[in-house]
């Protein structure tokens, strides 16, 4: 059984190939140019070297990218809105300007809200923690150029969790 060849292709479209290659038009573009099948297109341009990637995947990939990127940006300042306002308002309890609201747990199950005028050491911790795992989950997924960081995502990363870190540890020493 002979295999079937594509229809050879005169020099003119081998040139046209090769330049609209290099302009970076896709396989589909070229072949409907030439009136020829995508895969002859294709398979040629493969045997001569010419590895080609999608427009639309380029574009896809380089969106999503960016789409990351920003979200990661909007969490890092969420992470930072949070910090801080959680520190104004220790520091407004701390005062004894404003009294802090926790919830109480009975053995019953029952949960009741209470106005308190200290803070329990057990909700600065676990808001602290929570926080602090948030930016480092942040500091993991931030975008890398060259295998390192950008030095403004590391020195803002950096106060936050030093930041979050300091307050967790005075809290253990105040107890």
């Amino acid at each position: 059984m002979a295999t079937r060849r594509p229809p050879a292709l005169s020099e003119t479209d081998k040139a046209y190939i090769k330049e609209a290659y290099e302009r970076g038009d896709s396989h589909r573009d070229i072949a409907a140019h030439l009136n020829k099948a995508k895969s002859t297109v294709g398979q040629w341009m493969t045997r001569n070297g010419m590895r080609y990637d999608s427009t639309d995947q380029k574009a896809a990939i380089e969106k999503n990218v960016l789409s990351a990127q920003e979200r990661i940006s909007a969490l890092r300042l969420d992470v930072i809105g949070i910090a801080e306002h959680d520190a104004a308002e220790i520091r407004e309890v701390q005062r004894g300007n404003k009294t802090w609201k926790t919830v109480l747990r009975s053995t019953g199950g029952g949960e009741d809200v209470a106005e308190l005028d200290f803070i329990p050491p057990n909700d600065k911790r676990s808001n602290a923690s929570s926080l602090a795992s948030h930016a480092g989950t942040i500091a993991r997924l931030a975008p890398k150029e060259d295998g390192n960081q950008t030095a403004e995502v590391d020195s803002v990363m950096d106060k936050l969790i030093n930041g979050l870190q300091k307050a967790f540890n005075n809290e253990g020493e105040q107890e």
